[in-house]
């Protein structure tokens, strides 16, 4: 066996959501060691619903950040040598965790993504799935996360593209399974529909990566 499993939860705002998001971490056919919640400043009662779970959920509560700073700081509590993330307004299907790992193990791998299928509510079938190159697909070795770094904390929507980025550029070996690993959910909330930053994060962390690369030729 791979070793421990460590899930980090990173929620701002998400009372509507986040006890679903936690559910679908407790429903795994393969369980996680442990679960960690990081309330990212929220001021709807997310944090009392996760404390609703009792002790089958570590919460952390800190000033509003950003996404990446909650991930850093789960992570940097987190006791796992295998680490995954969950956005707390989406879902696990309940063999997320153990088609990754299975996949994980077999390649040999450090870094293995999945499938992922949006919805738009509980009627909503999700359109086709697809490969899925988010936070919320990915399955990592703790040594390998290590390596690569925390997620920019600079960037409030454009954090995992930049991990990713980095991620390629250290040579971190991944793979991808073909299981449906992650259900995102769209809604009116969606950090992503909600900012006007994702343009300029974006072409930030372009001009990071082109930068680091310059650097090294």
């Amino acid at each position: 066996m791979t070793g421990t499993l460590s899930v980090v939860v990173a929620c701002h705002n998400q009372a509507g959501f986040v006890a679903a998001a936690i559910d679908s971490i407790l429903a795994q056919s393969r369980a996680p060691d442990e679960i960690i919640v990081v309330d990212d400043g929220s001021h709807d009662g997310s944090a009392a619903v996760v404390r609703g779970f009792g002790d089958r959920v570590r919460l952390i509560v800190q000033p509003n950040r950003g996404a990446a700073a909650a991930r850093n700081a789960g992570v940097a509590a987190a006791t796992g040598a295998l680490l995954a993330f969950l956005d707390a307004d989406d879902l696990w299907p309940p063999a997320s965790l153990a088609s990754r790992l299975d996949h994980l193990e077999r390649t040999g791998a450090a870094l293995v993504f999945g499938r992922v299928r949006q919805s738009r509510g509980a009627d909503d079938q999700g359109g086709p799935a697809i490969p899925g190159r988010l936070a919320g697909a990915m399955l990592i070795r703790r040594a390998a996360f290590d390596r690569v770094g925390g997620f920019d904390e600079r960037y409030r929507t454009a954090e995992t593209i930049d991990w990713l980025a980095r991620a390629d550029e250290a040579g971190i070996v991944q793979a991808n399974c073909d299981a449906v690993v992650l259900i995102r959910r769209i809604h009116g909330g969606n950090l992503m529909i909600r900012t006007a930053a994702p343009a300029a994060d974006s072409l930030r962390v372009l001009r990071g990566a082109v930068a680091r690369r310059r650097a090294l030729s």
